[in-house]
């Protein structure tokens, strides 16, 4: 049985958001741990790089949504230097470098130079329109490269919890929301249910779906594999999938079950591998 250690402090801070992945509506949401003490909502308000989270949405959608990508497309991880700036020769989360690989392979062990390749392949312009099919405000200045592994815009777990249910939801987006209609006395029904919006090809929803299950059962996310929550594609009626994406340093971890789709944000993160505090970093549910 593996022992978990203790949260690092009591000042520990942390934001979930639980949403409907075939509606949109928002189940739960959790701001804070102390309410009297402040009214900030980490659930809601706070804008933090999403990490390794944003792969699928800025690299991997956009690549089989326009270029029709395969999960075993090629692309070869070396050390590269990237057109930005002055030169950005980023690297992988243990600085080692594997050769020529699969797409499948490079997500589900959370390659960054094959991502930041992939996203520079199908066009930042791309990777723009795919991230606001899923509710996503691109900023003046547009994504960068750094975006293809989560290190540019900001963004928070009711936004994250909503894009990540379309891959869930067969390529079909809700805006994540709290009420669907208002009853005036004597005035009739306001209806305000957001009309769902195809935000990807179901295919590219599939595609995604199942190269983020190999994290589980044979990448990064082995460590997370929960025995007794569902790893197989889920059947139309099931459609409350979601995909769980969990960053913890050097470990990602993702996995479609028959649940609600949540998203968490921590200010502090204890890696089990690594035993230091990583902060604001996403952890999905």
């Amino acid at each position: 049985m593996r022992v978990l250690p203790p949260w690092p402090d009591e000042k520990l801070m942390a934001g979930v958001t639980v949403t409907d992945t075939q509606t949109g509506a928002i189940r739960a949401i959790g701001g804070g741990r102390n309410y009297q003490k402040g009214q900030f909502n980490t659930a809601t308000q706070i804008n933090r790089q999403p990490g390794s989270t944003f792969k699928p949405i800025t690299a991997y959608g956009p690549a089989i949504q326009y270029n029709k990508m395969s999960t075993y497309h090629q692309i070869k991880d070396e050390k590269t230097e990237f057109d930005v700036n002055d030169g950005w020769t980023p690297n992988n989360f243990d600085n080692q470098f594997r050769g020529w690989v699969s797409a499948r392979y490079a997500l589900s062990r959370s390659l960054n130079i094959p991502t930041i390749k992939l996203m520079e392949e199908v066009g930042i312009d791309k990777a723009e329109e795919f991230a606001k099919g899923l509710g996503f405000k691109v900023p003046d200045k547009g994504f960068m490269l750094s975006d293809a592994i989560g290190g540019g815009v900001g963004t928070n777990p009711k936004e994250m919890a909503a894009a990540y249910a379309a891959f869930g939801n067969e390529g079909v987006y809700n805006e994540p929301h709290t009420v669907t209609k208002v009853e005036v006395p004597g005035e009739g029904t306001i209806e305000l249910t957001p009309e769902p919006k195809s935000a990807m090809n179901s295919y590219t929803a599939f595609m995604i779906s199942n190269m983020l299950q190999t994290t589980m059962s044979e990448g990064t996310g082995t460590a997370a594999n929960v025995p007794g929550v569902y790893l197989m594609q889920v059947k139309p009626e099931r459609r409350t999938a979601g995909i769980m994406h969990q960053t913890l340093g050097s470990m990602d971890t993702q996995r479609t079950t028959p649940f609600p789709f949540g998203q968490v944000t921590m200010k502090k993160i204890q890696c089990l591998r690594r035993q230091k505090i990583y902060q604001n970093r996403f952890i999905s549910l």
